[in-house]
């Protein structure tokens, strides 16, 4: 491993294993471009007229396997849609119209829109998928998403794929909730980033945080994503903690098996999925403690010396070097 930056192998085994992100605590559970980067670019307005599409049963036909939420009255009838022509029993035309489906793994219950629940700083991952209302997967679809509070947002490639799918990502900013619009083809789908404050004193409770650097301060980088790594301008709040020992209190996220962890994540907040990292780019350190530190879900403080990664192909823009546990919870 590099001595600047984390291991890319390690954490692209974490992301690529997990569809989506973490939640906190409590709720409910191809190869793009390497320069288009959040916000900076919209994605072209697509087309507003409803697709026409020719099928033959072949590949790239089949239908979505049910994991999105259906809330479509047309998309929970069973019965043939109106411009959807079978023979044989084989789809041979969709003329339906398109529709919207979006996903986040933590989700919570909501009459009306979507409800994403995320603390400040976290980077929440979320897919979406056009089609038809008679569930034909609709390619090569640009898709455009506005934020009313201003969140920042990244796709994960410029189209839809061969099954109508795009993932992209959520950087949790302001406390609140967000109405975020998703639009293709003329059509929107809305969902709420419900940004809450993290249980911070709760859940580090008993622990002497005596001396300890904030996670506010931290979280003051101003992070922007792009499809192949992070970038981050730190305040000079921040740089003034370069190469000095500082203390950090948190949670370990393992990055091995070992009883003892010599290179782990800690976190500003409790992880809920060991497939992704903690949090967002700025409220997770990487941590290397030559001596290991015993594996535990407990909160812990930490001490060593701390170091800036301006440029993060792993995402996490800090690291912990020569780190000791100082107190455990």
């Amino acid at each position: 491993m590099s001595g600047k930056f984390l291991s890319y192998a390690v954490l692209a085994l974490l992301l690529s294993a997990c569809g989506h992100a973490k939640a906190p605590p409590g709720a409910s559970a191809d190869a793009p471009p390497a320069d288009a980067s959040v916000n900076d670019m919209a994605p072209a307005q697509a087309a507003a007229a409803p697709p026409s599409i020719t099928a033959n049963g072949g590949a790239g036909m089949t239908s979505f396997d049910g994991q999105f939420p259906k809330s479509s009255p047309a998309l929970q009838a069973k019965k043939t849609q109106p411009g959807v022509h079978y023979h044989n029993g084989k789809l041979v035309e969709d003329n339906s119209p398109p529709v919207i489906e979006i996903v986040s793994e933590f989700q919570e219950p909501s009459h009306d829109k979507l409800m994403v629940p995320a603390y400040p700083g976290d980077l929440v991952y979320m897919s979406l998928q056009v089609e038809t209302e008679g569930q034909t997967p609709l390619k090569n679809v640009s898709v455009a998403i506005r934020s009313q509070k201003g969140n920042r947002y990244l796709l994960m490639a410029d189209h839809t794929d061969k099954d109508g799918y795009l993932e992209f990502h959520m950087l949790a900013g302001p406390i609140g909730k967000d109405v975020v619009t998703v639009s293709a083809l003329g059509v929107e789908r809305d969902f709420i980033l419900d940004v809450t404050t993290p249980s911070t004193n709760e859940w580090l409770g008993g622990l002497d945080l005596k001396g300890v650097t904030s996670w506010d301060l931290l979280m003051s980088a101003d992070v922007k994503m792009e499809r192949d790594q992070v970038e981050a301008h730190f305040p000079f709040m921040v740089q003034a903690l370069k190469d000095k020992t500082i203390r950090l209190a948190g949670f370990m996220m393992p990055l091995g098996i070992n009883e003892k962890q010599t290179h782990f994540l800690l976190s500003a907040v409790p992880p809920s999925c060991f497939f992704h990292p903690p949090g967002g780019p700025s409220s997770a350190v990487e941590v290397h403690a030559d001596k290991g530190i015993e594996m535990g879900y407990d909160p812990i403080v930490v001490e060593g010396r701390f170091e800036l990664v301006e440029r993060s192909e792993g995402g996490i823009l800090y690291q912990l070097r020569e780190a000791h546990v100082v107190t455990k919870g």
